[in-house]
Parts: structure tokens; sequence; C-alpha cells
């Protein structure tokens, strides 16, 4: 079962999300895992405000972002093998890449000698994987693209791509792999099996988050997704591509669109 629990700002979704898991520790407290997904930076006050409503400590629930998420479940099935790379090895990686590259591009030829290009490929680097696109993909998209400027930073960008692919492969990762991974080894988890699942704070879920979701709910016995929108679905602020909402009435479609392809019931309170 996925449930929508929808509201405007304020009406105390996350207050109820809270309630809801405290309440179910404090019938069973070593009953089915529950699991809380947040966004990374509110995962430490939600885990301080479940411990004041238990009253205690708790080893029914966990608290995460889905990084963190992410990494337990990969030590668990043994897909943390690598070394985490930090900022800094990753900008060091890049400056080497774009250094022996230079000559290959031509959008970022000029750009690729400027100092903090490395942190801008970076971030563009980061959003590739986080959009599930390879170099092939970046280079195929560059071949039908009629905008010669457009094509040109796409294949740059996929020769790059390629080049951090190949330094980083068998040797570290980063947040991005990460997420890939659990991706992969989800179904390896067989301690997820009957786990019920929040999902809060989020209007928009990116293509590997989405995925994620879209695992859990082959194992979840439900999962519950926070979403700020207004209670009348039909309300403009919801429908209108300019409504306050439309970004989380979108996003409701997206997943009740994978749960369908799940064979999931959806509910909307």
């Amino acid at each position: 079962m996925i449930e929508f629990v929808i509201g405007r700002a304020g009406a105390g979704k996350s207050r109820a999300a809270l309630l809801n898991i405290a309440n179910r520790i404090k019938e069973n407290p070593m009953g089915a895992p529950i699991l809380l997904l947040l966004p990374e930076h509110m995962t430490y006050k939600a885990e301080r405000e479940l411990l004041n409503l238990t009253g205690g400590g708790f080893f029914r629930a966990e608290v995460y972002g889905f990084r963190r998420f992410a990494r337990s479940v990969l030590l668990k099935t043994g897909g943390l093998n690598l070394p985490r790379i930090s900022e800094v090895g990753r900008n060091l990686i890049l400056k080497n890449i774009l250094r022996k590259n230079g000559e290959k591009l031509f959008f970022f030829a000029k750009a690729a000698k400027k100092k903090g290009f490395s942190k801008i490929l970076s971030d563009a680097i980061k959003e590739i994987k986080t959009y599930r696109l390879s170099a092939d993909d970046l280079k195929d998209a560059a071949s039908v693209m009629k905008d010669e400027n457009l094509a040109a930073k796409l294949t740059d960008l996929s020769i790059l791509t390629a080049e951090f692919h190949n330094a980083m492969e068998s040797r570290c990762n980063d947040s991005e792999d990460v997420l890939a991974e659990l991706i992969m080894r989800l179904s390896d988890a067989e301690f997820l099996r009957g786990i019920e699942v929040w999902v809060d704070g989020f209007i928009f879920f990116n293509p590997q988050e989405k995925e994620i979701l879209r695992s859990l709910m082959k194992y979840a016995a439900a999962i519950h997704i926070t979403l700020p929108m207004d209670s009348n679905l039909t309300s403009p602020e919801n429908t209108r591509e300019i409504g306050l909402f439309n970004r989380a009435f979108a996003t409701m479609k997206e997943i009740q669109k994978i749960a369908k392809e799940e064979g999931k019931e959806i509910v909307i309170t």
C-alpha cells in the first residue's frame, strides 16, 4: 500500500508521521522495522523528536537521508568495497582530466583553463549521475542535436564524464555511485522485507531516489509519503503549472505511476 499524506505547509504532516511512528514503537518495540527517510539536513532534528515522543531509545525505527540509508544497506549487503572520495580528491581528479584532455575539447576549451572550472564540472557530473545518464547517452544526444553549440557542449561533457568514470572505476566512489549501487543491491536486502517506510520533507525526487522508492515498493508492507499541497486535488494551486503546489502535485502523479506499475494500492489522506 502506498499512502500519500497531503496538506498545506503547517498542516501537521511531519508531526503526524512522527506520532504514528512513535505510537507503533510504543505498541510493539520489537515489531517490523520502520524507516523514516528525510532530506539529510532534517534527520538529526527528527531523530531527537522521535526520542522525545517515545520517551527514550528505540530499536525498531531508523531515521536516514537517502545517502545514509544507502550506506547502511550496502554495509549489510557487502556493497561498500571502495573508499569514498572527498570533494578535494574529486576536484584534483577533474583538474588532472582537464589538463590531459584540453586539446580534445571545443565548447569548454577556454573554460577548462580557468580557475574554479573543476568545481563547476564536478557539479555537472553529479547531476548527470543523479539523472542516471552515461557518457554514451550524452554522446548520442549530441549526435542528433541541431544546435551546434549545445551539441559541442554535450560532446565535451561526454568526453569528460567518460574520463571521470574511468579514473574512478574500481578505485573509489562518490555519493551518486552509492545510490546507484543501492538500486542494484536492494534485491539482496532481505532484512527490508515487510518494512514500513515513511518519506517526509520532500517536494520532488530525483531519478535515483524515485528508483529507490520503486525498489522499496517491492519489499515494504507500506510506504507513506507526505507532500505539501491543497487537500482539494483539483485546486488550481495543485494543477496549474504556476500553482503554488504544482511541483509536489506532479511528484505525486509520478510516484502514483510507479506504484501502479508495481501493482500497489494507492491511498490519499
